[in-house]
């Protein structure tokens, strides 16, 4: 495991702050707050975690077995490198239980350590949910973040995450 750099956790206290301000935006409205925990499985960094978050608002479609919102979400991993995002995520209901999640969401990433290329970062994730009782509910979640060839260093990073939502 490696220390946290001053600026990593700098950019550590800036994700839980913007988390915090998310808290408190989820519990005036219909929204749903993620938090996650995650580890790189290849690419840049080849290894290492990341914490992060995901606000996703009212639905915006309910077919009964789709539903679609909006989300804004963001990420810090230990070197101290950051990326927030918007855009849509769609959730595929198998019962009341479990449902398949994906998203995709372009943003802005900042590098501190690991150069992915551009300040443009797009993710897409997929993952596999399931809902406990009281509303909250645990997914395991698979993401790519790159730069779609926006730059000619594109190396892209991908992570598997366990995902608790409120």
């Amino acid at each position: 495991m490696h220390p946290i750099p001053q600026q990593g956790r700098k950019a550590l206290l800036s994700l839980c702050s913007a988390a915090l301000l998310a808290v408190s935006a989820a519990s005036a409205s219909a929204q749903s707050l993620t938090f996650d925990l995650g580890s790189h499985i290849s690419g840049t960094p080849s290894s290492g975690f990341a914490l992060g978050f995901e606000l996703q608002g009212p639905s915006r479609f309910d077919t009964g077995f789709f539903t679609g919102s909006f989300s804004t979400a963001g990420r810090v991993n230990e070197f101290g490198d950051v990326w927030l995002g918007i855009g849509f995520a769609v959730q595929a209901n198998f019962g009341s239980a479990w449902y398949v999640e994906g998203s995709l969401m372009p943003g802005l990433y900042h590098a501190n350590e690991n150069d992915l290329g551009h300040a443009v970062e797009i993710r897409s994730l997929l993952g596999v949910g399931y809902r406990l009782a009281g509303g909250s509910s645990i997914m395991l979640s698979v993401d790519h973040m790159s730069n779609a060839d926006l730059s000619d260093l594109n190396p892209g990073t991908n992570m598997v995450s366990l995902r608790y939502r409120r």
